[in-house]
């Protein structure tokens, strides 16, 4: 089976902020624009940790988990409260919100089920316990050809090229299947490699990319800081 029996949650809190961390300096730069203390979840660091990460939030006791990204900006908290109200709404029914991976600028080849890790609300409660293993393996049909994969989803009739995989992304193809998804809206930074990011055409947060080379590359580490820069700006207006 593809679930689990999902225990009884407490939830004793009703939202919990989670990002990712695996650098201090970025941790504060995000958590400085923020209202609430963002929980530091490490040991994910790998590639495949990725997906660890996520199959480790989605057990968290809590009604909602909000997860942000160490280089994602966000600049009007105003608009996350109506996401988080909007995810918390029982009439609405959403199970999960993010930007589709193919709505992004260089990503048009992803899936566009498959939201983008960088910012993400899941309803807890409304999830069923996903069996992980079996979910990874059966959300796509892969079929080689010189070393790249085809895939084809199980609810789609045609079959698109993918040039990269992210192991989330037979995750997000169950969540797609079996949940609500909620879509958020994005567009490319003046800067030529960021996201803005927005909810009912609002934007409220901006994504650098490449956050492992903020402590190597001397372009995005400066590139990271004007954009924290600009989000603190926006904030501050």
């Amino acid at each position: 089976t593809l679930f689990r029996s999902r225990h009884k949650k407490s939830n004793k809190r009703m939202v919990r902020y989670v990002t990712r961390h695996n650098n201090d300096e970025l941790y504060e730069m995000m958590n400085s624009l923020l209202p609430i203390e963002v929980e530091k979840i490490q040991g994910f660091d790998d590639w495949i940790g990725a997906v660890k990460y996520l199959e480790h939030i989605l057990e968290s006791e809590t009604k909602l988990v909000v997860k942000i990204d160490l280089d994602c900006f966000i600049f009007d908290w105003s608009v996350v409260e109506e996401l988080i109200k909007d995810m918390n709404d029982c009439n609405l029914g959403y199970t999960h919100c993010g930007a589709s991976d193919a709505s992004i600028k260089g990503r048009e080849n992803s899936s566009w089920v498959v939201m983008n890790p960088f910012f993400n609300v899941f309803d807890i409660g409304s999830i069923p316990t996903i069996n992980f293993e079996k979910a990874y393996h059966e959300g796509y049909r892969s079929e080689w050809n010189n070393d790249i994969e085809f895939y084809l989803p199980n609810f789609k009739m045609e079959a698109y090229k993918q040039p990269f995989t992210e192991p989330f992304n037979g995750l997000f193809n169950t969540l797609f299947l079996y949940g609500n998804p909620l879509f958020l809206k994005t567009r490319e930074h003046e800067d030529g490699i960021s996201v803005v990011l927005m909810y009912k055409d609002k934007e409220f947060a901006l994504h650098s990319w490449y956050s492992r080379e903020f402590n190597f590359d001397e372009f995005h580490r400066e590139r990271i800081l004007n954009l924290y820069q600009e989000a603190l700006d926006k904030k501050n207006k």
